[in-house]
């Protein structure tokens, strides 16, 4: 069996910054989430990439 390592060197512990640091939890029904997923995918995003940035041109647009 081969050692599980931590990989590069790093020290244990060691994390990159990460600027988001908030969460936000939505309820979605499954027809929803699919909906949202097929779209991420078509775009070529992920998930999270693909909610943040249609979240984000919807707040600025309403508050315009």
């Amino acid at each position: 069996m081969s050692e599980h390592r931590r990989g590069r060197g790093r020290p244990a512990g060691w994390a990159p910054e990460n600027p988001r640091t908030e969460r936000l939890h939505v309820g979605l029904t499954p027809d929803e989430k699919d909906a949202i997923k097929d779209g991420a995918e078509a775009a070529g995003e992920t998930l999270s990439a693909f909610v943040r940035a249609a979240a984000l041109k919807a707040a600025r647009k309403a508050s315009k």
